[in-house]
């Protein structure tokens, strides 16, 4: 997720979504090392054979400094990888370099099937002749790992029953409990749908976080599988029985149950 924020319940239910992660952007960053041809994967499954991810890199003529790249998990949370070399020496059993001196560098890591489906964010770094790193370029690789992948399961929705409105606003929690077989990192989003008064809906996501940010978004403790919102009510809000409904996705694209929670608002 991007930017923290409190979510306004307004007249008509408007909120702010979120903005997905892309399946796969290379990033170019400016740098002063010049490269010309790029070979990273967009997709990697896990085999028992060989789930070896190669990266390379074809750099200009001139080239003669050191390169390595990076795995790390989106968030920045996980590292798989840590200044892996890529080397142009023609080692293709240790770094599947294929030809010496042909301004190719390759490198390789291996994925474990213990490893989450999941996106991967992919760096090359260049180091020059005095010590100074520069990040060539960056790009999204998803990962599966081949293990069955189990839905979440969402439940112990906490919210009043009924709130009433003062001025010049009233803010109320709400939170969701949610499970998930493979892993709370398989999680990709946890948020609710809006039903007014007369059954309509804007048809908006609103997501709830699990980041321990009590302040903005009403969640106690980071990481802990239960979901918060905090949203505010004002006086100018029609009256009336609102219907929240619940819902998660994991990053395999699988649906958990639906749950629904009627907060009567005075």
């Amino acid at each position: 997720m991007k930017n923290l924020f409190k979510i306004s319940l307004v007249v008509n239910l408007i909120f702010f979504g979120c903005d997905e992660i892309p399946d796969s952007i290379v990033d170019n960053v400016q740098s002063n090392f010049q490269w010309v041809e790029v070979t990273i994967p967009d997709t990697l499954v896990y085999s028992p054979n060989d789930s070896s991810l190669i990266v390379s890199i074809k750099m200009s003529d001139t080239f003669n400094e050191e390169l390595f790249f990076n795995v790390k998990s989106t968030d920045g949370k996980e590292i798989l990888a840590d200044k892996f070399p890529l080397l142009d020496n023609g080692d293709i059993t240790n770094n599947a370099d294929k030809i010496a001196d042909d301004k190719i560098f390759t490198g390789k890591t291996f994925f474990s099937k213990e490893f989450q489906s999941r996106y991967y964010y992919i760096e090359i770094i260049g180091k020059d002749k005095y010590s100074k790193t520069q990040k060539l370029l960056a790009k999204n690789l998803f990962y599966k790992n081949n293990l069955y992948n189990f839905a979440p399961i969402i439940s112990d929705i906490q919210a009043p029953d009924t709130v009433i409105i003062q001025s010049p606003k009233s803010a109320f929690v709400v939170s969701i409990a949610v499970n998930d077989s493979n892993g709370l990192s398989d999680i990709a989003e946890v948020y609710f749908l809006t039903y007014r008064p007369n059954g309509t809906t804007s048809g908006n996501k609103f997501y709830l976080y699990d980041d321990g940010d009590i302040t903005n978004h009403g969640d106690q403790v980071a990481n802990d599988g239960r979901y918060s919102l905090i949203i505010e009510a004002v006086p100018s809000q029609t009256r009336g029985i609102y219907r929240f409904e619940f819902k998660a996705k994991d990053k395999g694209g699988k649906f958990s149950n639906t749950l629904s929670h009627n907060i009567s608002l005075l």
